[in-house]
């Protein structure tokens, strides 16, 4: 598959989603989400793919996904501190 064609794909999927609004980072940033069941803002921010994106760029992203219902934000019974993050699309 070459990389127009993957790039089209992308981007049918990001609005089967209804991501395609979003700005890339929160693009990437949902996309981690989906991925792992239990994420915390503090993983996304330890992962090396988000090295150059701030932190307050990933709380801003996660406020976003989570005002359009896309991700649910649940403190965790066994550490009250934390925040796990997850998809429900």
């Amino acid at each position: 598959m070459n990389l127009f064609k993957t790039k089209q794909l992308m981007a049918y999927k990001e609005m089967l989603l209804g991501i395609d609004g979003f700005s890339p980072p929160t693009k990437d940033i949902y996309a981690f989400i989906k991925e792992d069941a239990d994420t915390t803002i503090s993983s996304i921010y330890k992962h090396d793919y988000f090295s150059n994106i701030s932190l307050s760029t990933i709380k801003r992203a996660v406020t976003i996904l989570s005002s359009h219902g896309l991700i649910e934000i649940n403190r965790c019974s066994k550490d009250r501190r934390k925040q796990l993050i997850r998809a429900k699309v």
